[in-house]
């Protein structure tokens, strides 16, 4: 008699957020789920990968960051820079 076994899909494939390529940007989205006031919680479960073509080296990489939530009145938007070395 043998035994089978099934192995599924890992957990970062589970969690890893969707990511959308339009003609101007990629978009990376994730369900965050409820936030407790003033207590950190990470955006995404698993880390996302970027990987910049070698033409990308000595720019600066602009990043938009938008939370969506229930209890805002509006988006909080933040944008940061990414140096690529």
């Amino acid at each position: 008699m043998s035994s089978v076994v099934i192995n599924g899909p890992s957990y970062e494939v589970l969690h890893y957020p969707k990511v959308t390529e339009t003609s101007e940007c990629y978009i990376i989205k994730a369900h965050i789920g409820d936030l407790r006031h003033h207590l950190a919680t990470p955006a995404l479960k698993v880390p996302t990968h970027v990987t910049p073509p070698m033409s990308f080296v000595g720019q600066r990489l602009e990043v938009t960051l938008t939370l969506f939530g229930k209890n805002l009145p509006k988006p909080y938007v933040k944008t940061i820079f990414i140096n690529i070395i």
